[in-house]
């Protein structure tokens, strides 16, 4: 119910702000919908999480090689700030939408300062702040996908079946207004680290003494996503007898520092189990993340970060009651799991559910099909 009301809301607000403007449809590339100059101006719209940034480095990377020239500017949030110097690897500015009125009203008076030739919305989720951004910009033109708010665009693409296409695949559409073909391009995702990032990490780290190692996150966005602290001990235990060759490597965010030596304390015994050390950014936790040679995490950011590197992944996912595509890693070997459809109708909608038997299930398929070396 509250659902409805809020879609209701949304549409009205979005027929107020833009009556009944008309909007171009592309369906396919397309160069000369803008005819943008070599030294045109681009913003782009990112301020949800950091996992969105993540998996919009491929249309980053495109726009960039189509317009070298071009001032690439990004929008990012205060949930996904701590991930700008990703951004700035194809980007020349990063701009921060905070949610208060003094500072968006300053917001957009520097942006229109800029006079943008085009905006790009990447949020496949109709959105009031992404429409009233647009708007503020200024710009020339406005590009975003075909959805509720689409009034608030001049230039739409399809929106791809949400039930089958991968969120890669659904805002890589917005290429397609710039003439460039989604389906003719590199669209895996990425983030880059210095040699200096690595050798850090290494230093860090305790000795490799085992062939491979397995990154186990047990952190997630709030309890619903914290599979519990038995599940995890036993998978440990699990794997320390099942897969000579391999280690374990428990990381977690400082939140669930307690939980990870809780585990390590209870599993350590037995060798081939460490605790990675304590981090103080995301940019730090996904250089010790990129020392696994294969990850375990519930659905956050880690599953992109996993999947920037190639990294086999299992991921635990919530139930999700519209039936939407899971973020899973993109273009890299993994096993999904999600809560049990009777679990969500009950109420219990918390990848605790998950049972233990299932997930090592799909570890050990998982694990024997990437790493031979233990089948």
């Amino acid at each position: 119910m509250l659902k409805t009301l809020e879609l209701t809301f949304r549409r009205i607000f979005i027929r107020t702000l833009y009556g009944s403007r008309s909007v171009q449809h592309v369906t396919k590339p397309d160069d000369d919908c803008f005819s943008l100059p070599p030294l045109c101006r681009i913003l782009l719209l990112r301020q949800d999480r950091i996992g969105d940034v993540i998996v919009s480095t491929p249309i980053l990377r495109a726009l960039r090689h189509k317009y070298p020239e071009a001032r690439i500017d990004i929008m990012l949030g205060d949930n996904n700030f701590t991930v700008q110097q990703l951004a700035l690897t194809y980007c020349d500015t990063v701009w921060r939408y905070t949610k208060n009125l003094t500072k968006l009203l300053r917001l957009m008076r520097s942006l229109r300062r800029v006079k943008y030739d085009v905006v790009i919305d990447l949020i496949d989720n109709p959105s009031v702040t992404s429409s009233l951004l647009v708007r503020g910009t200024g710009a020339r033109f406005s590009v975003g996908i075909d959805k509720e708010n689409a009034a608030a665009y001049s230039h739409v693409v399809p929106l791809l079946d949400r039930t089958q296409f991968h969120i890669v695949h659904r805002i890589a559409q917005l290429l397609l207004p710039f003439g460039i073909d989604p389906s003719a391009i590199n669209l895996d995702i990425e983030y880059p680290l210095s040699e200096k990032d690595i050798r850090t990490a290494q230093s860090r780290l305790p000795a490799k003494k085992h062939t491979f190692r397995l990154g186990i996150n047990i952190s997630g966005r709030g309890e619903e996503m914290y599979w519990g602290q038995e599940n995890f001990i036993r998978l440990v235990r699990k794997i320390q007898r099942t897969f000579t060759t391999f280690e374990v490597l428990l990381l977690g965010s400082p939140d669930y520092a307690e939980e990870a030596r809780c585990i390590y304390e209870a599993t350590y015994l037995d060798g081939a189990v460490a605790l990675a050390p304590a981090v103080s950014s995301l940019h730090e936790f996904a250089a010790l993340l990129h020392e696994c040679d294969a990850v375990f995490t519930p659905d956050t950011s880690v599953v992109h970060l996993a999947a920037a590197w190639k990294r086999p992944t299992v991921v635990l996912f919530v139930f999700n009651e519209f039936g939407l595509a899971h973020w899973t890693p993109f273009h890299t070997p993994h096993r999904a799991l999600v809560v049990d459809e009777e679990d969500f109708l009950s109420g219990e909608n918390v990848v605790g559910t998950i049972p233990f038997d299932d997930v090592w299930k799909a570890l050990q398929n998982l694990l024997r099909q990437e790493f031979p070396l233990d089948a």
